[in-house]
């Protein structure tokens, strides 16, 4: 019977392929960990037509790079059509050429409004406007918004053409 001294490394072979599989393993769980939260981090593109009856040159491109909340586009809502993806911010919406009704949504702290203490469960009130535009084939346009703090607080989304692709 062969006795291994503790330190004659011996019995490192054993050790170095549990340490190359745990290694392996880590890395392919952060891998999968990564791609897993990528449909957070590249929110969805709302296609609000048929996409294999259109040619792309078509359709109006509305971006939303300052991450709006988008609540309805024209009879579409958010909360209902699962295009928008649950609980996520719409970065992009391509539409059809024509009229169109974006409603957007922010909430807006009481803070803002009153110095006096105010209840936690109610601590932002919801301000809801609706932004109409009309878009012609290739058009591009963008969200934004405008906040001013003092004197008063006053929100104003927007939405502009920035052009033609």
């Amino acid at each position: 019977m062969d006795m291994v001294k503790a330190g004659s490394g011996q019995g490192r072979p054993g050790r170095m392929l549990l340490a190359r599989a745990l290694r392996t393993s880590l890395a392919a769980g952060c891998v999968a960990f990564l791609l897993s939260g990528c449909s957070s981090v590249f929110p969805p593109v709302v296609r609000l037509y048929e996409q294999h009856s259109v040619n792309p040159s078509d359709l109006v491109i509305v971006s939303n790079p300052e991450r709006l909340t988008v609540t309805s586009v024209d009879s579409y809502h958010a909360s209902k059509d699962m295009r928008f993806g649950k609980g996520k911010v719409v970065r992009r919406i391509e539409l059809l050429p024509g009229k169109h009704v974006i409603k957007v949504v922010k909430e807006v702290p009481k803070s803002v409004f009153y110095d006096a203490a105010y209840s936690p469960l109610k601590n932002f009130r919801i301000q809801e406007v609706t932004l109409t535009f009309e878009g012609k084939a290739g058009e591009s346009f963008v969200m934004g918004e405008d906040v001013v703090l003092k004197p008063g607080y006053k929100w104003t989304p927007w939405i502009k053409a920035v052009g033609s692709r």
